[in-house]
């Protein structure tokens, strides 16, 4: 099973600092500023899904969490992540968004001559939120068929007389969109300013 993408920004020395001058008494402050940062870089890593990656399902967007933990201010800690599960069903595509990479074909379509393939949604089975409408099996069990590399879907209509419902490609190139260390990393200049107000210099 994947294990959870987590974020956490180590080794801040300024931060470190701040948190190493601070008065125990302070721990509970501290914490505040902790979680507040957390809340506000979970925020802005939904945003980033929903209008970077356009959000279809929604199950990458419910995976990220946050949590800060420590028992005094020497060893106070916070992160955001990508839960590796979420509602009993896996999420493991957080890391790719994160980091980029390759994802290639493994499994599907391995009948196909030249096969596997991924199958990547054609224009016309897609909602105008980028969502795909059918499934391959749904595409299928309408009557859909392959050609080449793409999935057709029969039957004449208005414009055209078959729907491209999905392209058959050998792998496909994930840029890094998702933005959870840089989400994190913004929040440095805020988590300074107000360990300092705390302490007071």
């Amino acid at each position: 099973m994947a294990e959870d993408l987590s974020i956490e920004v180590r080794n801040l020395r300024e931060v470190v600092n701040y948190l190493n001058a601070m008065p125990v008494e302070t721990f509970g402050q501290a914490k505040t500023v902790f979680r507040q940062v957390v809340i506000r870089t979970d925020k802005q890593i939904k945003d980033n899904a929903t209008n970077i990656l356009k959000v279809r399902t929604g199950n990458l967007k419910r995976s990220f969490m946050f949590d800060v933990a420590g028992t005094n201010v020497h060893n106070l800690r916070a992160r955001v992540y990508s839960a590796s599960v979420v509602g009993g069903k896996p999420v493991i595509y957080a890391p790719i968004h994160e980091y980029g990479g390759t994802i290639n074909a493994k499994n599907a379509y391995k009948g196909v001559p030249g096969g596997p393939y991924l199958n990547i949604p054609g224009q016309q089975n897609k909602t105008p939120a980028g969502a795909t409408r059918m499934n391959a099996r749904e595409v299928f069990n309408a009557g859909g068929f392959i050609m080449g590399r793409t999935v057709m879907r029969g039957g004449p209509n208005e414009m055209r007389m078959y729907d491209v419902m999905f392209f058959l490609v050998k792998s496909v190139e994930i840029k890094p969109r998702l933005g959870m260390l840089k989400a994190a990393e913004d929040e440095i200049p805020t988590i300074l300013s107000d360990l300092q107000a705390i302490i007071g210099t």
